[in-house]
């Protein structure tokens, strides 16, 4: 998964503003709210169902910096990373 949307766009070879417009055509949706949407959803399984350190999950979402997946993440459901998974984190004991 890539967090830039250029890559997107020279993989499909089309502009900015088709990417945008076929986006919002169909789902209603900018292409950065859908990416962010993936993002989350991945960050969220792996909080959920790994033990795997938050930093490192961070990492493989090419974040460069936890805190930047930290605050990426808090903006989008309303809590840390830390909290989400003594929320939700089923034991793989």
């Amino acid at each position: 998964m890539h967090k830039n949307l250029e890559f997107y766009i020279k993989q499909l070879g089309i502009s900015d503003s088709t990417l945008l417009n076929v986006t919002k055509e169909f789902s209603g949706k900018t292409p950065f709210a859908i990416l962010s949407e993936k993002y989350i959803s991945k960050a969220k399984e792996e909080l959920v169902y790994s033990d795997k350190e938050i930093k490192s999950i961070s990492l493989e979402l090419k974040f460069n910096e936890l805190s930047s997946f930290t605050r990426f993440f808090k903006k989008h459901t309303g809590i840390s990373p830390q909290e989400y998974r003594k929320q939700y984190q089923i034991k793989t004991d």
